[in-house]
């Protein structure tokens, strides 16, 4: 015990450079990033495992050859290099708070969205509308501990196949009728050691190459709560583990009970869900400047606690099914990128689900 609280202490106080603070999947700079990936601008580029730091982004931008860039990827590069500053001099915030070591940001949000929608199908002709409001913050202290908050409440009046964002990259708001109000929130702490990243929060994983959505995991759910655990070797391998706790939207019967009123002539449900749980972990390697590879295990189970053999985050998946008799479900998948040329970009994957 002395030694394993040892090793931990070392860990948790190697100097530091930055702490974990992500950049949302909506974020542009994601496509700005994969597009000077395709031409050679950027080279060994870990991004199929997301979301990514911004201590991250930071770097690959100042690794950036700007002799090699249009005038409009210029443009575009010095936005995020005021964006993404090293020094936690980020510009374009409505305000910011700085006191010796700890630096926070505060944005509100506002947007309102009117889409005119045409279709030859009845259900999906309606003009669309969105409001939204709310605020984010995001900080760091002590060159140990990064937090972030995003909430808005939103109220959206569209046809189905717009609300449900079948057909774009936007986040999945789950179930919802032609008019709805609806929150979203991102909300996580994290504390950074010299290779290896604790996040505990809420937020989402986007796994894999895709336009719209990827194999494993994809931003097409809401956001939901977890304990990640992150390594990074030599900016080579990256190692990724989380355990999720997952909405199963299944009444757990055992559980349910009547409240009555009204001398009992009047009663609904107190409903209560069953437990689901997701753990996943991820191994992206580099393999050469121009070619990368990722491997998975994904393990959905539920209608029990938590299991502590997925809380191993590097257990083999398809070995600790088997200590629970197989009542799990299981994928395992691999995923790889290749760019033979500079502008060509070739991708896949594939996904072994029981």
């Amino acid at each position: 015990m002395k030694k394993i609280l040892f090793i931990l202490f070392i860990m948790l106080n190697v100097s530091l450079t930055a702490q974990v603070v992500f950049v949302p999947l909506s974020h542009p700079i994601y496509n700005y990033l994969e597009r000077l990936e395709v031409k050679g601008i950027v080279k060994d580029l870990v991004i199929s495992t997301k979301p990514i730091s911004r201590k991250y982004v930071g770097e690959i931008l100042r690794g950036i050859d700007k002799d090699k860039l249009t005038s409009v990827e210029f443009n575009e590069y010095e936005k995020y290099t005021s964006e993404f500053s090293e020094t936690h001099n980020e510009k374009g915030h409505i305000f910011k708070y700085n006191y010796k070591y700890a630096v926070m940001y505060f944005d509100p949000i506002f947007q309102f969205d009117y889409d005119i929608n045409k279709s030859n199908d009845d259900n999906e002709d309606e003009n669309g509308k969105r409001l939204k409001g709310g605020a984010k913050v995001y900080g760091y202290f002590a060159d140990k501990i990064g937090y972030y908050f995003e909430g808005a409440n939103n109220y959206e009046k569209n046809n189905v196949r717009e609300l449900k964002n079948w057909d774009n990259q936007e986040q999945g708001i789950g179930e919802l009728d032609q008019g709805k109000y609806y929150s979203q929130v991102t909300a996580y702490a994290s504390l950074s050691t010299k290779y290896i990243d604790f996040i505990f929060g809420r937020f989402s994983n986007y796994w894999g190459d895709g336009e719209t959505g990827t194999l494993p995991l994809s931003n097409k759910a809401p956001s939901y709560n977890q304990f990640m655990i992150k390594a990074d070797y030599f900016d080579k391998i990256k190692l990724t583990y989380f355990h999720a706790s997952l909405f199963s939207d299944e009444w757990d019967s055992s559980r349910v009970y009547f409240i009555r009123w009204n001398a009992g002539a009047d009663s609904f449900p107190r409903r209560f869900y069953k437990n689901k749980y997701l753990a996943a972990h991820r191994l992206e390697i580099i393999a050469f400047d121009n070619f990368s590879i990722a491997f998975n295990e994904l393990a959905y189970y539920g209608e029990r606690d938590f299991d502590w053999s997925y809380l191993n985050p590097i257990m083999f998946y398809w070995a600790a099914k088997n200590y629970t008799k197989d009542t799990d479900n299981l994928q395992i998948g691999m995923d790889c990128k290749w760019r033979p040329l500079n502008k060509v970009k070739l991708y896949g994957g594939f996904l072994i689900d029981e």
